[in-house]
């Protein structure tokens, strides 16, 4: 797994960032190398639209050239761009109640210049970063099993993958399966 990570200026120096892409490595470690490289950029201004009626995300034109400039210097040298945004640029729950579930997080579920990207609001709580790249992470496999091998991991496990494997309560994550 080779991220390219955009953290965002304002969360430069936290160490739940770098903390769990370490973590993540680790996690990984029996399965499939992970690697990484980070650009910092200002998310000041990102430009924000509506993913359904009540949340927001990243826009995709912003997500696409920015996917569009990685793939022009790398291609194929990174699978995943992952934007680790300060949550006080994080405008995802802008149109929720603050009762309702806030969104820290979302995997695009579609595939921008060939990279599965994920949306990550940052903390500087390694526990809360530990979670939220686990969980958006983990909604990229789906697509990529699909891509790569051609496996829909829906009929292949039956059930929906994202709600009963990745959005189980508590996150449960995924096993390895050597029969996929």
């Amino acid at each position: 797994m080779r991220l390219y990570c955009f953290v965002d200026i304002k969360s430069k120096n936290f160490p739940a960032v770098e903390g769990c892409l370490l973590q993540l490595k680790e996690q990984f470690k029996d399965v499939i190398p992970v690697t990484w490289i980070i650009e910092y950029k200002d998310f000041s201004n990102l430009s924000w639209e509506s993913y359904d009626p009540d949340s927001k995300g990243v826009s995709f034109a912003q997500v696409s050239k920015d996917t569009k400039a990685v793939w022009d210097k790398y291609e194929y040298l990174y699978d995943s761009v992952t934007y680790f945004i300060d949550e006080s640029n994080w405008k995802a729950n802008e149109l929720k109640k603050p009762e309702e579930p806030q969104i820290r997080g979302w995997n695009l579920g579609q595939f921008f210049n060939n990279y599965q990207v994920q949306l990550l609001a940052t903390a500087d709580v390694l526990a809360h970063m530990n979670y939220r790249i686990n969980e958006e992470v983990a909604h990229s496999i789906d697509d990529f099993a699909f891509r790569e091998l051609g496996k829909n991991l829906d009929a292949e496990l039956g059930l929906d993958y994202d709600t009963n494997v990745v959005h189980a309560e508590p996150f449960i994550g995924w096993e390895t399966r050597t029969d996929l």
